[in-house]
């Protein structure tokens, strides 16, 4: 992995999450991380939320 993509910070909140969906799917971090960030993608993709420029 880069070095650039260590550093990435959640809330308290936000990681309590990850890993309640970590102990119901038995996914990894990893997985659920990079499943989430390509369904967010995709959903403003949808809808034309990005910024032209």
């Amino acid at each position: 992995m880069d070095s650039k993509y260590k550093n990435v910070r959640l809330s308290p909140e936000t990681y309590e999450k990850l890993r309640e969906i970590k102990y119901h799917t038995n996914k990894n971090f990893i997985e659920i991380t990079t499943n989430a960030i390509d369904m967010y993608y995709n959903h403003l993709k949808s809808r034309n939320e990005f910024k032209k420029g």
